[in-house]
């Protein structure tokens, strides 16, 4: 693999030493919110921090967000099906809870999913104007949830005068029909500047099955073989307002409806065999709010401030079971409400200092109905957090400082403190960036795993010591970029599920316990390269390596976490720019898992597939675009959870029309 990365580099160097003289743009320096809460140059914050644009989305040529973010250094999805299934993310080896994934600044962590955590399940590309993802600890801005990582997606504010859409057409594999449309205009009513926004998309498809057809299923068991159907729409409204030059506001709503079939797992002796079964899941989601940016003391002291709102329902139907046939295969209800209020306030000493203080209240809700049982859960929980931050700049800047603490009250937990304190420093003679952080976290316990079971002692938060260290070079005036971040996680009273009598001592064998600790370290590398520009015509190469090693308390491996992930890209423009063609290969390494049939639990290395997907795309006529592109081409066992499928083998062919 060393090999592999020093063969790319070689020949990036080359490449680019040849393209010297060309006229390219050298790459911009991003502006970037959600590591610091304020507008900073990406160069100036000591953090490790992935930007995807609106133009990266559109030439990755992937239609779900978990794609486009599996390409990212340090970040790990299990997915237990594809798109419509359950889908999480991992940072640097920490379970799905340690991330906080906003859209629009707002939490969708779901307070009914047993480990507050989101599901990607739905998440579609279109509408997206960039994604900001911060790994690290960033609980100190956010709190809970975010002492792995933040995941900040942004969507597209559309025309400031006139019109402005688009709509694009998909058709493929699995009769997989896709439909994105948006339009927005932008005027002024008297003074006043006005944006109005409208979003749609639409995902259905009627397969694969969710159960992998490629799964080793035990004797007197079928392979799995049915195709389960998923289909996804997604709304967006959004009106944005500036009364006065100082002060802008905006209001928006978002509707998710996602419905889809899906198998199962078998228990007992068979544990985590997963075969077909007549099981369904529908999902409504609705997020709405407000957000207000206000100016004062001549630009001195910023003002934010977030009112919002989120509320999920999850039905879960097993018509295989006979006991919830009376009620329609229906098993359960699973309920999730989250409301938050969020203000900052920001004051900038000088052009080089900044102070930045907030307070954040929020409440959340779980409740779970099942009527086979007559059983109703319904439990509530609130928090507020206080925090303040200081940012400096010395040395022409630069040398970059971030400092910040925070305090987190519960309801019905103990209240925690954390910290985190950066700094980067650029060589002026080179422009070697390095940068270095530590700080604490914590991640607070779900509702669900409050109150489910009699946990034989009350649950404490997960609290943690996370640190990195990374070097970022550019060489050929940015036309090669280099970088390499170390990082170290230390977790302790981490929260795990037993089902043991021994350990749970109440009603049931079932229970959540705090164990002592977790540990996860490795390393995240980068390299992109401008490899040749020419008149009409350019070729990009890229890739990115991510080691990782999540050990427990007794030293064995976290489940579901690959060693090592590695990913190529190459990417051709032709034509003025009017053509592409791309080709992602990824590879996810040999991971544990648990999958077994026969007495007992047995743990497996699973994984270690290559796969390969493409995007062909050409500009036919002005402002409409014709493509194809294939997922996972040559049909490789591409699963990041065993016996479920992953990304299956698939092409599609689409058209696009902007206005």
């Amino acid at each position: 693999m060393s090999t592999a990365l020093g063969l790319i580099l070689s020949f990036g160097c080359y490449q680019v030493a040849q393209a010297q003289s060309s006229n390219s743009d050298v790459l911009l320096d991003d502006v970037v919110v959600t590591a610091t809460k304020t507008a900073t140059k990406l160069s100036n914050i000591p953090a490790s921090v992935t930007v995807i644009t609106a133009k990266d989305i559109e030439e990755q040529g992937v239609s779900s967000v978990t794609e486009l973010l599996r390409r990212t250094p340090g970040v790990n999805f299990n997915s237990s099906g594809g798109m419509g299934s359950y889908t999480r993310v991992q940072m640097r080896g920490l379970d799905e809870q340690h991330t906080l994934v906003l859209i629009d600044g707002v939490r969708q962590n779901n307070p009914s999913d047993s480990a507050r955590a989101f599901d990607f399940e739905h998440m579609m590309v279109h509408n997206i104007e960039r994604i900001e993802i911060v790994r690290g600890p960033q609980a100190t801005l956010y709190g809970s949830n975010a002492s792995g990582g933040v995941i900040n997606i942004i969507t597209k504010r559309g025309a400031q005068e006139g019109y402005k859409g688009s709509v694009n057409a998909e058709y493929g594999s699995y009769a997989t029909r896709r439909l994105d449309a948006d339009i927005s205009y932008g005027g002024k009513i008297g003074d006043m500047p006005f944006r109005l926004g409208y979003a749609h998309s639409t995902y259905a498809a009627n397969g694969p099955s969710v159960a992998s057809e490629k799964s080793n299923v035990p004797p007197g068991l079928q392979t799995p073989s049915e195709d389960d159907r998923r289909t996804i729409f997604n709304h967006s409204l959004n009106a944005e307002i500036s009364p006065s030059e100082d002060l802008r506001g905006r209001f928006f709503v978002t509707y998710t409806d996602l419905s889809t079939d899906n198998d199962r797992s078998l228990t007992g002796a068979n544990n985590r065999v997963a075969v077909d079964a007549d099981r369904h899941k529908d999902k409504k989601q609705y997020t709405y709010g407000t957000s207000w940016d206000l100016d004062t003391f001549d630009d001195k002291l910023l003002h934010k401030f977030q009112l919002s709102a989120t509320n999920s329902r999850t039905d879960r139907f097993y018509h295989d079971t006979a006991s919830y046939k009376p009620y329609n295969g229906h098993y359960a209800s699973y309920y999730g409400d989250t409301v938050q209020a969020d203000y900052s306030a920001t004051y900038v000493i000088n052009d080089n200092h900044k102070v930045t203080s907030g307070v954040i209240w929020d409440g959340e809700r779980y409740k779970k109905v099942n009527k086979s049982w007559s059983q109703v859960s319904d439990k509530k929980q609130y928090h507020t957090g206080v925090m303040v931050q200081l940012q400096s700049d010395f040395l022409d800047d630069a040398l970059n400082l971030t400092l910040g603490a925070s305090y987190d009250m519960f309801s019905a937990i103990e209240g925690k403190a954390t910290y985190r304190g950066g700094v980067g420093y650029t060589v002026p003679q080179t422009d070697t960036l390095i940068k270095a952080s530590v700080g604490t976290g914590y991640t607070a316990p779900s509702l669900s795993r409050l109150y489910t079971y009699d946990n034989p002692s009350k649950l404490k938060p997960e609290e943690s010591l996370l640190m990195d260290f990374g070097v970022e070079q550019p060489f050929f005036d940015r036309r090669l970029t280099v970088a390499a971040t170390v990082f170290k996680n230390k977790l302790e009273n981490q929260i795990v599920y037993q089902d043991d009598a021994t350990i749970c001592t109440g009603s049931t064998s079932k229970c959540y316990i705090n164990r002592d600790e977790m540990n996860s370290k490795g390393v995240e590398a980068e390299i992109n390269a401008l490899a040749y520009q020419g008149e009409t015509d350019s070729l990009e190469l890229g890739t990115t390596y991510t080691y990782t090693l999540a050990m427990d308390e007794t030293g064995a491996e976290i489940d579901r976490v690959p060693r090592h992930n590695l990913g190529l890209n190459a990417t051709y423009r032709f034509d003025n720019e009017k053509g592409l063609f791309r080709v992602d290969s990824q590879y996810n390494g040999r991971r544990t898992d648990y999958y077994s049939f026969g007495a007992g639990k047995t743990r497996i290395r699973d994984g270690g597939e290559w796969k390969v997907d493409f995007l062909a795309e050409y500009e036919v006529y002005d402002d409409v675009r014709a493509y194809v592109r294939g997922e996972n081409i040559f049909d490789a066992n591409f699963t990041t959870s065993t016996g479920y499928t992953g990304t299956p083998q698939g092409f599609y062919v689409g058209v696009g029309y902007s206005f």
